[in-house]
């Protein structure tokens, strides 16, 4: 299903892929692991090309519109500006980019989906250096258009969970928000238990006595780990 609000904002879009240079063409397509037979051969008119991209990106096969920006944003930096504002009543707290040279992990993603789809608590655990981080922020940019809210929460130096709740707290606008009260953390967690359909990472989760505090007890959105501890306990599923 396209995301455009109107057609002439779709048609900014192919403008913009018709007015890249071949080779950034050609890197896009590699990048977007595009099906094959899907662009017409280079002796066809770019525009051409442009579209037949776009109308697979959308199309049910495809690798959805979301993707083709976030990639498109290294070569065009003001892509964003012809997408469809963010709702007044949606949060996106993410740092990270998307790499649009990620591939593989199919398997996990799916499975990461599936277990916080039945469990509300997943986690991807394992040796420094694994990719740990990065499969968590495909997951993020994948999965994307399944929340409403996403929130993104460094854990080390364990600090930074103070930091990361009190940036959600002022991004939610929580009435009483004070960025020098641990209270915030309660606030946060109180909001969270009330409120479906979002997306919390915490990442570099290595001590999770130290994260348990921050989680809530009731779960009816998602919260994804990324971790080195072995033994999760009932802190999230494995």
């Amino acid at each position: 299903m396209s995301e455009f609000s109107s057609p002439q904002e779709r048609l900014k879009l192919i403008q913009c892929l018709n007015g890249l240079p071949h080779v950034q063409f050609e890197e896009l397509v590699f990048a977007l692991n595009t099906a094959s037979g899907v662009i017409p051969g280079e002796q066809s008119a770019q525009g051409n090309r442009g579209k037949a991209l776009l109308d697979w990106a959308e199309g049910p096969s495809g690798c959805g519109l979301h993707k083709v920006i976030d990639i498109l944003v290294a070569y065009v930096p003001n892509i964003q500006g012809i997408l469809p504002e963010t709702p007044p009543d949606a949060h996106w707290l993410v740092p990270y980019a998307r790499n649009p040279f990620f591939t593989g992990r199919e398997d996990l993603l799916q499975q990461q989906r599936d277990t916080l789809t039945q469990h509300s608590r997943a986690a991807l655990s394992g040796l420094g250096g694994m990719g740990k981080t990065q499969t968590a922020i495909e997951y993020v940019y994948r999965y994307r258009d399944e929340y409403t809210h996403i929130f993104w929460v460094r854990a080390e130096p364990t600090e930074e969970l103070l930091i990361g709740y009190c940036q959600i707290a002022e991004a939610l606008q929580l009435p009483g928000y004070d960025p020098s009260r641990p209270a915030m953390v309660g606030l946060v967690k109180h909001w969270l238990e009330a409120h479906e359909d979002w997306l919390l990472v915490i990442d570099n989760a290595d001590d999770l006595r130290a994260v348990q505090p921050y989680l809530p007890p009731k779960c009816p959105g998602h919260v994804l780990l990324t971790t080195q501890a072995q033994k999760l306990g009932e802190v999230a599923a494995p």
